[in-house]
């Protein structure tokens, strides 16, 4: 599921948003439309592997930067 536009879930400024991947496989995380996923290139990215995470912090109105042990999407 992409992140949600601030149309649909109104996420405070300021937010942090912790993911985990416990199960195996891919969990990957990007944008809705017009939703902008900053720290990586491509504008979405994986969980580097099972147990892994990663951090969301919501910086402005559909404007996310996401930090810790991800892969980017090519």
């Amino acid at each position: 599921m992409p992140l949600p536009a601030e149309a649909s879930v109104n996420f405070p400024v300021g937010a942090l948003v912790n993911i985990s991947q416990v199960g195996a496989g891919t969990t990957t995380i990007a944008g809705d439309t017009g939703v902008t996923l900053n720290g990586v290139l491509a504008g979405s990215c994986t969980i580097y592997a099972q147990w892994g995470g990663a951090g969301l912090y919501k910086r402005a109105a559909d404007a996310w930067v996401v930090q810790g042990a991800v892969s980017e999407v090519t």
